[in-house]
Protein backbone atom coordinates (compact mmCIF):
# COMPACT_ATOMS: atom_id res chain seq x y z
CA UNK A 1 0.00 0.00 0.00
CA UNK A 2 0.98 3.54 -0.57
CA UNK A 3 3.29 5.21 2.30
CA UNK A 4 2.05 7.72 4.26
CA UNK A 5 4.74 10.65 3.25
CA UNK A 6 3.82 9.78 -0.19
CA UNK A 7 -0.03 10.90 0.53
CA UNK A 8 1.70 13.79 1.57
CA UNK A 9 4.20 14.76 -1.00
CA UNK A 10 2.95 12.98 -3.92
CA UNK A 11 5.49 15.06 -6.13
CA UNK A 12 8.36 12.81 -4.43
CA UNK A 13 6.09 9.66 -5.25
CA UNK A 14 5.67 10.29 -9.22
CA UNK A 15 9.87 11.43 -9.29
CA UNK A 16 10.67 8.13 -7.94
CA UNK A 17 8.16 6.06 -10.48
CA UNK A 18 9.85 8.11 -13.42
CA UNK A 19 13.54 7.56 -12.00
CA UNK A 20 12.68 3.78 -11.79
CA UNK A 21 11.43 3.53 -15.16
CA UNK A 22 14.09 5.54 -16.80
CA UNK A 23 16.87 3.78 -15.19
CA UNK A 24 15.41 0.00 -15.32
CA UNK A 25 16.35 -2.09 -17.77
CA UNK A 26 12.82 -3.50 -19.17
CA UNK A 27 9.36 -3.38 -17.52
CA UNK A 28 8.96 -6.64 -15.65
CA UNK A 29 12.76 -5.12 -13.46
CA UNK A 30 11.09 -1.41 -13.42
CA UNK A 31 7.85 -3.87 -11.85
CA UNK A 32 10.00 -5.40 -9.23
CA UNK A 33 11.94 -2.41 -8.85
CA UNK A 34 8.67 -0.57 -7.87
CA UNK A 35 7.63 -3.35 -5.25
CA UNK A 36 10.73 -3.07 -3.67
CA UNK A 37 11.82 0.37 -3.54
CA UNK A 38 8.13 1.86 -3.38
CA UNK A 39 6.35 -0.87 -1.13
CA UNK A 40 4.04 -1.29 -3.93
CA UNK A 41 1.18 -4.08 -4.84
CA UNK A 42 0.93 -6.16 -7.75
CA UNK A 43 -2.13 -4.14 -8.31
CA UNK A 44 -0.69 -0.59 -7.65
CA UNK A 45 2.14 -1.35 -10.21
CA UNK A 46 0.00 -2.73 -12.55
CA UNK A 47 -1.76 0.42 -12.58
CA UNK A 48 1.31 2.64 -12.59
CA UNK A 49 2.87 0.92 -15.82
CA UNK A 50 -0.56 1.10 -17.68
CA UNK A 51 0.62 4.89 -17.79
CA UNK A 52 3.53 5.79 -20.55
CA UNK A 53 6.44 7.48 -19.36
CA UNK A 54 5.07 10.88 -21.35
CA UNK A 55 2.16 10.97 -19.54
CA UNK A 56 3.85 10.25 -15.64
CA UNK A 57 6.43 12.93 -17.19
CA UNK A 58 3.81 15.28 -18.21
CA UNK A 59 1.69 14.72 -14.02
CA UNK A 60 4.29 16.05 -12.98
CA UNK A 61 5.12 18.94 -15.27
CA UNK A 62 1.82 20.02 -14.63
CA UNK A 63 1.50 19.52 -11.26
CA UNK A 64 -1.66 16.84 -11.91
CA UNK A 65 0.24 14.18 -9.53
CA UNK A 66 -2.24 15.02 -6.58
CA UNK A 67 -5.16 13.13 -8.79
CA UNK A 68 -2.92 10.54 -10.14
CA UNK A 69 -2.39 9.76 -6.46
CA UNK A 70 -5.77 10.30 -4.97
CA UNK A 71 -6.49 7.22 -8.04
CA UNK A 72 -3.96 5.00 -6.77
CA UNK A 73 -5.44 4.87 -3.63
CA UNK A 74 -9.12 3.76 -4.52
CA UNK A 75 -7.56 1.77 -7.12
CA UNK A 76 -8.00 -1.60 -4.80
CA UNK A 77 -12.22 -0.85 -4.71
CA UNK A 78 -12.15 -0.26 -8.23
CA UNK A 79 -10.49 -3.12 -9.89
CA UNK A 80 -13.29 -5.30 -7.83
CA UNK A 81 -16.51 -3.45 -9.36
CA UNK A 82 -18.22 -4.96 -12.07
CA UNK A 83 -17.30 -4.49 -15.83
CA UNK A 84 -18.65 -1.85 -18.63
CA UNK A 85 -20.37 -5.40 -20.25
CA UNK A 86 -21.79 -6.14 -17.15
CA UNK A 87 -23.03 -2.71 -16.83
CA UNK A 88 -24.21 -2.95 -19.84
CA UNK A 89 -25.89 -6.40 -20.05
CA UNK A 90 -28.46 -5.87 -16.80
CA UNK A 91 -29.31 -2.38 -18.83
CA UNK A 92 -30.67 -4.53 -21.74
CA UNK A 93 -31.99 -6.93 -19.84
CA UNK A 94 -34.14 -4.29 -17.83
CA UNK A 95 -35.03 -2.85 -21.33
CA UNK A 96 -33.56 0.24 -20.13
CA UNK A 97 -32.09 2.44 -23.26
CA UNK A 98 -29.57 4.25 -23.38
CA UNK A 99 -26.02 5.69 -25.31
CA UNK A 100 -22.98 4.84 -24.78
CA UNK A 101 -20.04 7.43 -25.15
CA UNK A 102 -16.73 8.15 -23.73
CA UNK A 103 -14.58 11.73 -22.67
CA UNK A 104 -12.18 12.97 -20.76
CA UNK A 105 -13.14 13.00 -17.02
CA UNK A 106 -11.95 16.99 -17.11
CA UNK A 107 -14.48 17.61 -19.56
CA UNK A 108 -16.85 15.78 -17.84
CA UNK A 109 -16.49 17.51 -14.53
CA UNK A 110 -16.22 20.47 -16.75
CA UNK A 111 -19.93 20.13 -17.99
CA UNK A 112 -21.08 19.67 -14.56
CA UNK A 113 -19.62 23.17 -13.40
CA UNK A 114 -16.81 21.28 -11.29
CA UNK A 115 -13.99 23.67 -12.73
CA UNK A 116 -10.60 22.02 -12.15
CA UNK A 117 -7.69 20.33 -14.14
CA UNK A 118 -7.84 16.83 -13.67
CA UNK A 119 -7.23 15.31 -16.95
CA UNK A 120 -5.81 11.74 -16.28
CA UNK A 121 -8.93 8.87 -16.70
CA UNK A 122 -10.94 8.60 -19.78
CA UNK A 123 -14.56 7.64 -18.96
CA UNK A 124 -16.82 6.08 -20.80
CA UNK A 125 -20.57 7.32 -19.83
CA UNK A 126 -23.57 5.76 -20.30
CA UNK A 127 -26.53 8.04 -20.80
CA UNK A 128 -30.08 7.22 -20.24
CA UNK A 129 -31.44 10.07 -22.44
CA UNK A 130 -34.38 12.27 -20.87
CA UNK A 131 -36.66 13.27 -23.29
CA UNK A 132 -37.58 15.79 -21.27
CA UNK A 133 -34.96 18.68 -20.97
CA UNK A 134 -31.43 18.28 -20.62
CA UNK A 135 -30.45 16.78 -17.06
CA UNK A 136 -29.39 13.17 -18.26
CA UNK A 137 -29.28 9.97 -16.07
CA UNK A 138 -25.17 9.22 -16.15
CA UNK A 139 -23.80 6.12 -15.16
CA UNK A 140 -20.07 6.71 -15.18
CA UNK A 141 -17.16 3.93 -15.82
CA UNK A 142 -13.67 4.22 -15.52
CA UNK A 143 -12.38 3.26 -19.09
CA UNK A 144 -8.95 2.09 -17.94
CA UNK A 145 -10.12 -0.11 -14.83
CA UNK A 146 -13.27 -1.40 -16.57
CA UNK A 147 -15.21 -0.67 -13.48
CA UNK A 148 -18.21 1.28 -12.66
CA UNK A 149 -17.69 4.84 -10.33
CA UNK A 150 -20.59 6.51 -10.09
CA UNK A 151 -24.16 7.32 -11.14
CA UNK A 152 -25.62 11.00 -12.14
CA UNK A 153 -28.72 12.83 -12.39
CA UNK A 154 -27.62 16.07 -14.28
CA UNK A 155 -24.68 17.70 -12.09
CA UNK A 156 -25.63 15.66 -8.67
CA UNK A 157 -23.66 13.41 -7.80
CA UNK A 158 -25.16 9.74 -5.88
CA UNK A 159 -21.78 9.22 -4.60
CA UNK A 160 -22.21 5.22 -4.52
CA UNK A 161 -18.46 4.98 -5.27
CA UNK A 162 -18.85 1.87 -7.73
CA UNK A 163 -20.46 -1.59 -6.93
CA UNK A 164 -18.72 -5.18 -6.44
CA UNK A 165 -21.61 -7.46 -7.51
CA UNK A 166 -24.75 -7.33 -10.36
CA UNK A 167 -26.91 -7.47 -6.84
CA UNK A 168 -25.53 -4.27 -5.36
CA UNK A 169 -25.58 -2.96 -9.00
CA UNK A 170 -29.26 -3.42 -8.87
CA UNK A 171 -30.30 -2.87 -5.67
CA UNK A 172 -28.35 0.78 -5.66
CA UNK A 173 -28.36 2.04 -9.30
CA UNK A 174 -31.28 0.62 -11.05
CA UNK A 175 -33.67 1.30 -8.08
CA UNK A 176 -32.07 4.89 -8.31
CA UNK A 177 -32.46 4.94 -11.65
CA UNK A 178 -36.32 3.60 -11.23
CA UNK A 179 -36.97 6.61 -8.43
CA UNK A 180 -35.47 9.33 -10.64
CA UNK A 181 -37.93 8.18 -14.18
CA UNK A 182 -41.06 8.21 -11.30
CA UNK A 183 -40.19 11.48 -10.64
CA UNK A 184 -39.36 10.63 -6.69
CA UNK A 185 -36.39 13.02 -6.45
CA UNK A 186 -35.94 15.97 -7.18
CA UNK A 187 -32.96 18.30 -7.23
CA UNK A 188 -31.74 21.82 -6.57
CA UNK A 189 -28.32 22.91 -8.03
CA UNK A 190 -26.47 26.21 -7.34
CA UNK A 191 -24.40 27.10 -10.32
CA UNK A 192 -22.67 30.71 -11.47
CA UNK A 193 -24.23 32.32 -14.16
CA UNK A 194 -20.84 33.74 -15.61
CA UNK A 195 -19.21 29.95 -15.87
CA UNK A 196 -21.44 27.44 -14.77
CA UNK A 197 -19.48 26.64 -11.68
CA UNK A 198 -21.21 24.48 -9.46
CA UNK A 199 -21.42 25.51 -5.79
CA UNK A 200 -23.66 23.17 -4.02
CA UNK A 201 -26.73 21.05 -4.51
CA UNK A 202 -30.17 19.53 -2.42
CA UNK A 203 -32.11 16.91 -2.92
CA UNK A 204 -35.52 15.88 -2.14
CA UNK A 205 -37.49 12.29 -2.06
CA UNK A 206 -40.96 11.15 -2.25
CA UNK A 207 -41.33 8.20 -0.30
CA UNK A 208 -44.14 6.17 1.03
CA UNK A 209 -42.82 6.33 4.66
CA UNK A 210 -43.29 9.27 6.26
CA UNK A 211 -40.19 9.13 7.70
CA UNK A 212 -38.20 9.10 4.63
CA UNK A 213 -40.24 11.55 2.57
CA UNK A 214 -39.24 14.70 1.95
CA UNK A 215 -42.26 16.35 -0.01
CA UNK A 216 -43.05 19.15 2.49
CA UNK A 217 -39.50 20.32 3.39
CA UNK A 218 -39.38 20.59 -0.61
CA UNK A 219 -42.11 22.85 -1.02
CA UNK A 220 -41.04 25.24 2.21
CA UNK A 221 -37.17 25.18 0.43
CA UNK A 222 -38.87 26.17 -2.66
CA UNK A 223 -40.91 29.11 -1.07
CA UNK A 224 -38.22 30.13 0.64
CA UNK A 225 -35.87 30.37 -2.42
CA UNK A 226 -38.60 31.58 -5.01
CA UNK A 227 -39.05 34.57 -2.39
CA UNK A 228 -35.00 35.56 -1.67
CA UNK A 229 -33.81 34.15 -4.98
CA UNK A 230 -30.22 32.60 -5.07
CA UNK A 231 -27.93 35.38 -5.17
CA UNK A 232 -26.43 37.81 -7.56
CA UNK A 233 -24.79 35.75 -10.20
CA UNK A 234 -26.11 32.62 -9.06
CA UNK A 235 -28.90 30.56 -11.01
CA UNK A 236 -30.79 27.49 -8.97
CA UNK A 237 -31.23 24.59 -11.28
CA UNK A 238 -34.77 22.69 -9.64
CA UNK A 239 -35.69 19.64 -11.82
CA UNK A 240 -36.75 16.20 -11.64
CA UNK A 241 -36.78 13.68 -14.54
CA UNK A 242 -40.08 15.86 -15.81
CA UNK A 243 -39.62 18.75 -15.30
CA UNK A 244 -36.78 21.46 -15.39
CA UNK A 245 -37.08 25.42 -14.04
CA UNK A 246 -34.05 27.86 -12.79
CA UNK A 247 -34.78 30.80 -10.34
CA UNK A 248 -32.71 33.53 -10.88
Amino acid sequence: MIKQKYRLFPQLFVKRIIKIIKTSKDREIARENMKRKLKLDDVEVDYILSYKLKKLIEFNLKDKFKYFIDRLIDIHYLSNSISCDEVIDILENKNIAFRKYEISDSDYFYKKGSIRDCSIVDLIILEITNPNHEKHIEIQIDKEMNCVVDLYFGSYWFEYYGCYTKQEFSDKYIETIKKIKNDEIKIVSYHSKKNNKWFGDRRFDKDNNPELDDTKEMEEYLAKLNKKKPGNNVVAYVYNWSEFSQIN
